[in-house]
C-alpha cells in the first residue's frame, strides 16, 4: 500500500523541469540559454568570414610603362587593378587599368595619349 505512494524518481536523479516551465524560467535566466550562445557563435562565425576575404584580396605592384607619343618612361603603382603613375620625364599623371603579373592600359591625363607596360607579379 504503502508502495502507491512512493516517488518513482531515484533520489540522486534531479527533478525533470517541462518545457513550459523551462521557458518560464528561461525568461529569468534562471535555466541555461546554450541556444543563445550556439547563435551567437554562428553570427561571428558569419560576421569572421564576410569580413576575412575582403581584407586579404586587396594588393598593390610596381608597374613600369611607357608613353606611347614620346616613349617616356612610365611609372607607378597597381593597387587591385586601378593604374596611378607619373611620366618620368614630365611628371604628368598617369591614370588606367592593369593588372598583377600581367598587362598595364593607362592615359596620360594631360596629353590623352596611351601608355602600355607591365606590371609585376
Amino acid at each position: 500500500m504503502f508502495g502507491l505512494f512512493k516517488s518513482k524518481r531515484n533520489k540522486f536523479s534531479p527533478p525533470s523541469i517541462s518545457h513550459t516551465d523551462r521557458r518560464i524560467l528561461g525568461q529569468f535566466h534562471l535555466v541555461s540559454q546554450g541556444e543563445d550562445m550556439n547563435k551567437l557563435i554562428i553570427c561571428v562565425v558569419v560576421i569572421a568570414l564576410a569580413i576575412f576575404p575582403t581584407t586579404v584580396s586587396a594588393w598593390t605592384v610596381d608597374c613600369d610603362g611607357y608613353d606611347s607619343d614620346t616613349g617616356e618612361y612610365v611609372y607607378g603603382e597597381c593597387s587591385n587593378g586601378d593604374f596611378d603613375g607619373y611620366d618620368s620625364d614630365t611628371g604628368e599623371y598617369v591614370y588606367g587599368d592593369c593588372e598583377r603579373g600581367g598587362d598595364l592600359d593607362a592615359y596620360n591625363s594631360d596629353t590623352g595619349e596611351y601608355v602600355y607596360g607591365e606590371c609585376d607579379y
